[in-house]
């Protein structure tokens, strides 16, 4: 890099490597596929709902 023509347009290369980058981590992140996955290994408590509740303890 001992060139100084050269520095500008690098400079100008990887600034617009950078945003199209950042453009494109923006579009993945925006699709929020976290919820769709089919291997959830995170418990989920399920509670009754009061409905449920009376139910039961009239039977």
């Amino acid at each position: 890099m001992s060139d100084p023509n050269l520095l500008i347009p690098a400079i100008i290369a990887f600034s617009l490597l950078l945003v199209g980058l950042f453009i494109t981590m923006r579009e993945f992140s925006s699709e929020k596929n976290i919820g769709d996955d089919p291997v959830d290994h995170t418990p989920t408590i399920v509670e009754p709902s009061p409905a449920q509740v009376e139910a039961q303890r009239q039977a």
